[in-house]
């Protein structure tokens, strides 16, 4: 029987990977232009444990009691997959640039943010009513 946890996630600033596999930040309005999707890498620490089961073969009761720890491992850091970044939260890279700063990177200063860029396109998610 195998156990896994995950532990502390971390969450880079919005990159992307290039055709040469090279990796370079990217901003909103590049990410517009280029029908990218705005986008952080998302890494977690993970531990997997493995438990010899002291239970009959085959039984089908889940158990709270594992048994005995054959062997645990621990991976620091374990790519996780993409996840979107919403522009103006504090994992934007616009969310600590002034007007002129916003400016000179090609973004909207009266932008209030709130919404995704996802394939180039604009996403706003719904409020459930």
């Amino acid at each position: 029987m195998f156990e896994v946890s995950l532990g502390q996630v971390y969450l880079a600033k919005p990159t992307n990977v290039e055709k040469d596999q090279s990796l370079t930040k990217i901003f909103p309005h590049e990410a517009r232009l280029r029908n990218l999707t705005y986008h952080a890498p998302l890494y977690c620490d993970v531990t997997m444990n493995t438990y010899e089961s002291g239970g009959v073969a085959g039984a089908t009761a889940i158990s709270t009691d594992l048994g005995e720890a054959v062997s645990s491992e621990e991976a620091t850091k374990v790519f996780m997959g993409y996840v979107p970044i919403m522009l103006r939260s504090q994992f934007c890279v616009l969310s600590d640039k002034n007007d002129q700063e916003l400016c000179e990177l090609g973004e909207c200063v009266y932008d209030q943010g709130g919404y995704f860029v996802i394939n180039g396109s604009e996403k706003v998610s719904e409020k459930a009513s």
